[in-house]
């Protein structure tokens, strides 16, 4: 009721007693491992379940879940959160409200609704959405590096702060800023340092004339993350970094090649490749 269908505030104590009385009735059985239903350990008598009085069961408990008031405005506003940073209008949640409503329950509608909203589409040139770390691992993995040969990406989601099928409680994952900290950023470096230097990965700015431009090691840097968005002021800053490496006249070109590979690292691993 908290976390998945009401919120806070929107049930009693008493409510969580009634519902669990009526899902007594359920076993596990562990030779099938699945969960089964046995009729007579299940509680057949009276229960009073937000105002409601019946000899409820386990589906009456959801459909009563479903059918309170609080139930549609929140999941419909947890719905959009997903998709978009700042909590709906008035008007747009009680549109979202009616189309769940509506359709007898189902995601589609509301979904469709805020896909074409204009508050999505306005942030999809300036992305405002920290990815979490899954979704921060994939996207570099499908630019860079499209396939995963070693268990290290475990530890490495998990120092980030979503190791995968772990999540810290019941409640799930967070979402959004809570992504980021000092430790979660240091990470995410880490993951990105990581994956360019995996064999294959580094050999492709190995090779490099120690007389390459700025320029040219700053297109290189971006065709080679696969074109990633960046913000002006964030291009114009790896740009000024480009030019402040200066590899000219060093051992074997090494410093021109290291340029290649910091400034593919900011792109992966700087502000803008942690926002989706």
């Amino acid at each position: 009721m908290e976390l998945f269908t009401l919120g806070v505030g929107h049930y009693s104590e008493r409510d969580i007693r009634e519902a669990a009385r009526a899902f007594t009735g359920y076993d596990y059985d562990w030779n099938r491992r699945r969960y089964i239903w046995n009729a007579d350990n299940h509680d057949g008598g009276v229960k009073s379940i937000f105002g409601h009085r019946g000899r409820f069961g386990p589906e009456d408990v959801i459909e009563l879940c479903l059918r309170h008031p609080a139930h549609a405005p929140y999941l419909m506003a947890k719905l959009w959160s997903y998709f978009v940073p700042a909590p709906p209008s008035a008007a747009m949640l009680r549109r979202l409200v009616r189309a769940y409503r509506g359709s007898g329950y189902e995601l589609r509608p509301p979904l469709r609704l805020i896909l074409s909203s204009r508050p999505f589409s306005a942030n999809l040139t300036e992305p405002d959405m920290v990815k979490p770390p899954v979704v921060y691992a994939a996207g570099m993995l499908r630019a860079i590096h499209p396939r995963i040969d070693s268990d290290a990406w475990t530890w490495l989601l998990a120092n980030m702060g979503q190791q995968p099928f772990y999540p810290p409680n019941v409640a799930g994952w967070p979402s959004n800023t809570d992504w980021l900290s000092t430790l979660s950023g240091k990470a995410r470096v880490d993951a990105a340092a990581h994956l360019l230097g995996l064999k294959g990965v580094a050999f492709a700015d190995a090779k490099v004339r120690r007389t390459e431009k700025p320029a040219a090691a700053y297109a290189w840097a971006v065709n080679a993350a696969n074109r990633p968005w960046t913000s002006p002021h964030t291009a114009a800053s790896l740009r000024a970094t480009a030019t402040a490496i200066r590899p000219a006249g060093d051992w074997d070109g090494h410093a021109a090649a290291e340029r290649r590979r910091v400034l593919r690292l900011l792109l992966l691993a700087g502000p803008d490749g942690q926002v989706c």
